[in-house]
């Protein structure tokens, strides 16, 4: 979730929506005043932008992914696949070597990668650009994708899932939500959905006028490096992806109040 995750759009970095977990976390902090020790998993994050905004209130949330933690908090950070500890009562190391155990998650926060969904990724599909043995090999992919995908969405907690436009809508169902940098105070273009699950959408907090036009890769560049930057994108988007939440962590501490 950043205006620079998905597939090959804006270059740029706004400011991220700023506001966007204030509610989630004035949310927690109300849980804390009644004496309930929330627990939160931010799925698909190596950042711990999101994770460090929780621990700041005193919530126990660990961040989780298969990539090493760059927000210089290893005792927080749950290094492999997430589904292991999806679903609670598991026991898990972090990467300072201590053991944990969590019987319940009281709330998750999802990054599942877009690398098979987004709108860019759509000229991949194309067969008779990309061929049949590519397609179809991606297109097994995306079925694998899909079910990391709906794995967050039965959980029976309350959750979030963020993910950029794309093939979504038909694969599984249209987003509760598709917020704009725009809404919460920053003059860029980049659309995000969220799913939720036992959660209110998010409030704009500050409405601004969105940027005239936007500058796109120019297709015959894009055709040219398509190896080069399928092989870096997932990278791309995996570091990326954390950054929306810090714009959107404001908001949501403001719009989980009332929940």
């Amino acid at each position: 979730m950043c205006y620079l995750f998905v597939g090959g759009g804006v270059r740029t970095k706004p400011k991220i929506m700023r506001s966007s977990s204030e509610r989630m976390f004035n949310h927690c902090r109300r849980f804390s005043l009644e004496g309930t020790e929330m627990k939160v998993l931010i799925a698909c994050e190596c950042s711990q932008t999101v994770c460090t905004e929780f621990r700041k209130l005193g919530v126990e949330c660990y961040s989780c992914d298969i990539e090493k933690e760059y927000g210089d908090h290893p005792e927080w950070h749950i290094q492999g696949d997430v589904l292991n500890v999806l679903h609670g009562n598991c026991k898990f190391k972090t990467n300072d070597g201590k053991r944990h155990y969590i019987d319940k998650w009281d709330l998750v926060v999802a990054h599942p990668p877009c690398t098979y969904f987004s709108l860019a990724q759509m000229p991949l599909y194309n067969r008779k650009r990309m061929g049949d043995e590519y397609v179809d090999r991606r297109l097994a992919r995306q079925s694998e994708a899909l079910k990391f995908f709906l794995e967050f969405t039965k959980l029976g907690v309350p959750t979030v899932i963020e993910n950029p436009p794309g093939m979504l809508t038909t694969l599984y169902r249209k987003a509760n939500q598709t917020i704009q940098p725009y809404q919460f105070g920053d003059a860029a273009t980049k659309a995000t959905c969220l799913w939720l699950f036992g959660l209110p959408k998010l409030q704009p907090t500050k409405q601004v006028s969105p940027p005239l036009f936007m500058c796109f890769r120019p297709q015959t560049q894009w055709a040219v490096g398509i190896t080069k930057r399928h092989a870096c994108q997932q990278k791309i988007e995996r570091v990326h992806v954390q950054r929306l939440f810090q714009a959107l962590r404001k908001q949501l501490q403001h719009n989980t109040q009332d929940f």
